[in-house]
């Protein structure tokens, strides 16, 4: 629900600062999809166990537990002030030796490596190089978190 959520909230930043003629699809689990120009959209409700799409003409309701998915084609602002709000995360080299190298922004942000049992192993403010040196050979999960984003990777330690 809480992705839900933020997706609204993206679309409501979105269509205020002026979207110029994008699409949302809303994709549900039986396979049907239906799309909406961003442009149409009036408003967007979670209630209860509803997503409400209301537009200009329409007001669909889809039970929550039917969407698989809602998907922006590439929202862009005509805002030049507010920079992308995700970045996709990513580390190298993987496999990897003693370090890891981050290619994200770590300002503000913590890293959480896991065992594949779900043990922590190691956990520190993130910086753009991590010395991975302690850590076994096997497979890890590489948690990145900042104030408004959680990112996780697959490291493979050699």
């Amino acid at each position: 629900m809480d992705v839900m959520k933020n997706i609204l909230i993206a679309l409501l930043l979105a269509t205020s600062l002026g979207s110029i003629g994008q699409n949302m699809t809303l994709n549900e689990n039986s396979g049907s999809s239906s799309s909406y120009s961003i442009a149409d959209i009036n408003k967007i409700t979670f209630q209860k166990s509803n997503v409400i799409v209301e537009t200009q003409s329409n007001l669909d309701h889809f039970h929550i537990g039917g969407v698989r998915n809602i998907v922006f084609d590439q929202i862009i602002t005509e805002s030049k002030d507010i920079e992308q709000a995700v970045q996709e995360l990513s580390a190298y080299p993987n496999p990897c030796g003693d370090v890891l190298n981050i290619s994200q922004n770590t300002t503000d942000s913590r890293y959480f490596i896991y065992d594949l049992n779900g043990s922590l192993i190691k956990s520190d403010k993130a910086t753009s190089t991590i010395n991975v040196s302690n850590l076994k050979t096997g497979i890890y999960f590489f948690i990145l978190v900042d104030k408004t984003n959680t990112q996780t990777l697959k490291i493979i330690k050699k």
